[in-house]
């Protein structure tokens, strides 16, 4: 941390040293001119396996000074930041750290929330007096942070220990104000209704004006693979995008120097993510279809498909787009298509073909419009359930009936003459061509139909070259089994 400690109008550093083998932190401050010690002692108490918080800078008794409120272990700490010497504190339930601000009760003074507490929620004054604390355990390591609220004041949003549960307190009171939970691209009310499923949420980030309207906004990410924005006033959801793999923290930045921030958050795809504001919107739904007919809502949208390599999809158009790119992937996001994303053109149905699908699992489209001023998020399917295919087992002897390997009556027969085998009866051609069966030892011959052919049986020995010789021509249909 960096701050006037001695007055002297020079920035200092205070950083902190743990000593491992006696679990013991030490805090000290740096001269930010010459780098000597500002405190002739450290700061020096025992944390053992609990850690140390982040600490915080404040001049907390008016002096003109600044002070250093530390975080070892389980409690607050007021150091004074021209010598060192330990002040007041307070057990917090082992906080992250202290935010330091008005919260709205009207004193016009600073008042300290400690965030990322594993017990519980606390307000505290600058003397460590708490003003109040939330009911339960809230056990949580995720920091929360502080949004402004055009009517009511302050309020503090934070989530709750590997959950998807956000809940925003009223700072100048602690009342509740909203309590939600965040999972699957939605929100939940109450929290208990939310469905089972992966998804914990991280580090809260506020916004002044996340979405253009002058009202703040909180980004949330989530384990989920989503990232949420959260109207903190009123603990609405406005958006949430699905990026596939766990989302780490936003940061807010202009990083196109437009004057405006954009949205930087990393994902465990390995990728860092700018997201700015949207300039068309998603297609409304993309549904799987069987390649024949188009699906037109969630009731016709199909959820198996017996295939190989092939899916095919439909999705909604979008106004403005002059092209639509699609991805096949897995759940967890994984792409199946090369590359990621393809082309789809104008059209707004794709048979993707080439795919390596594994049977038994599912498959998602992510479908994306492209319009003159760039790409829109990605709208998913719901996902089909690759079914194996019982014909791939079929062996050359059988045929697929209604998806079981029955015995094919026409494998080892081969009409001549431009004859057909049908359920092993040689139809049409030429009678005098003959029919010959295929396998190398006698059998009965299947009885001809119409008087068109006569059957002969053959070992594969000189009666078929004496034939050839004869100027008998003739012409093998290979039957190929038919799926």
């Amino acid at each position: 941390m960096a701050g006037d400690l001695d007055a002297n109008g020079q920035i200092d550093i205070v950083y902190s040293l743990y000593a491992s083998s006696a679990g013991t932190v030490r805090i000290n401050a740096a001269n930010g001119a010459s780098g000597a010690a500002l405190w002739a002692a450290d700061y020096e108490t025992v944390v053992a396996g609990s850690g140390l918080g982040v600490g915080s800078l404040w001049d907390r008794d008016g002096d003109g000074a600044i002070d250093v409120l530390a975080c070892p272990r389980n409690i607050l700490q007021w150091v004074r930041g021209q010598d060192g010497t330990a002040g007041t504190s307070v057990a917090a339930g082992y906080p992250s750290y202290a935010i330091v601000r008005d919260v709205g009760d009207g004193d016009a003074a600073a008042e300290l929330t400690v965030a990322g507490t594993v017990y519980d929620t606390h307000s505290y004054e600058l003397d460590l007096t708490e003003r109040w604390a939330s009911t339960g355990t809230l056990h949580t390591r995720v920091e929360g942070a502080i949004a402004d609220c055009p009517t009511g004041g302050p309020v503090f949003v934070q989530g709750h220990n590997s959950s998807a549960r956000l809940t925003a307190w009223r700072m100048s009171t602690g009342e509740i104000i909203g309590d939600i939970a965040l999972r699957a691209g939605a929100a939940w009310e109450p929290p208990a209704t939310v469905p089972d499923g992966p998804g914990r949420l991280g580090n809260v980030t506020v916004s002044r004006n996340l979405t253009g309207t002058g009202r703040p906004g909180v980004l949330v990410p989530s384990t989920d693979g989503h990232l949420y924005a959260v109207d903190p006033c009123g603990m609405r959801l406005e958006w949430s995008l699905d990026l596939r793999y766990p989302v780490g923290e936003a940061i807010l930045a202009d990083t196109d120097a437009d004057g405006e921030d954009e949205i930087v958050v990393t994902a465990a795809d390995g990728f860092l993510y700018g997201i700015d504001r949207e300039v068309i919107p998603a297609p409304a739904f993309v549904y799987e279809n069987d390649g024949t007919t188009l699906a037109t809502s969630a009731t016709t949208d199909l959820d198996e498909y017996v295939t190989r390599d092939t899916l095919h999809a439909n999705w909604a158009p979008v106004d403005g787009a002059t092209s639509y790119e699609y991805a096949v992937i897995t759940p967890a996001g994984t792409f199946v298509t090369r590359p990621n994303f393809v082309s789809a053109g104008a059209a707004t149905s794709v048979h993707a073909t080439g795919l390596p699908l594994i049977a038994g699992r599912r498959y998602l489209f992510a479908v994306r419009a492209i319009g003159p001023e760039g790409s829109s998020s990605e709208a998913l399917s719901d996902g089909v359930l690759v079914l194996d295919d019982p014909c791939a087992g079929c062996g050359p002897l059988q045929r697929c009936v209604a998806m079981v390997c029955v015995p094919d009556p026409c494998a080892e027969v081969v009409c001549g003459g431009g004859g057909v085998c049908v359920e092993g009866v040689c139809t049409g051609g030429d009678a005098d061509a003959g029919v010959m069966t295929r396998d190398a030892g006698p059998r009965t011959p299947p009885a001809a139909s119409g008087g068109c052919c006569s059957v002969v049986t053959s070992r594969r020995d000189d009666s078929l070259g004496l034939a050839l010789l004869a100027g008998i021509a003739l012409l093998v249909t290979l039957r190929r089994r038919r799926r």
